[in-house]
């Protein structure tokens, strides 16, 4: 019955990529295989809708495609260099391809941004 309604919801634009990224977990749930195919197409969906991005990029990461995780997190960072979320996964890969220099640097970064991690607010 899940399946049918995350159908209904696919169809529905505004809410398009939350339904592709349920189906993604229900069918992993379901099969115990990873379907990054329908991560990227959530996160295709609306470049910009970051939890989307957040996800296709995590599962790149899982799966060890660092380098493209790399390019995808520039590629919101051009558009939204204030999430310090970003930025903080940034340094995480940049950690994970030993580019420790960039790393320090993109944490500091997110450091700045984080309301929650900053003591002078």
């Amino acid at each position: 019955e899940a399946g049918q309604w995350i159908a209904r919801c696919e169809a529905n634009r505004l809410v398009r990529a939350e339904a592709l990224i349920n189906r993604a977990v229900l069918e992993s749930k379901r099969t115990g295989t990873a379907r990054g195919d329908l991560l990227r197409e959530a996160a295709a969906v609306n470049p910009r809708f970051w939890p989307a991005r957040k996800r296709h990029i995590q599962f790149l990461l899982q799966q060890g495609e660092t380098e493209e995780a790399l390019r995808q997190l520039r590629e919101v960072l051009e558009t939204a260099p204030y999430r310090a979320e970003t930025w903080g996964m940034l340094a995480a890969a940049l950690r994970e391809i030993g580019a420790s220099d960039l790393a320090r640097s993109a944490d500091a970064r997110a450091g700045r941004l984080d309301l929650h991690r900053s003591r002078n607010f």
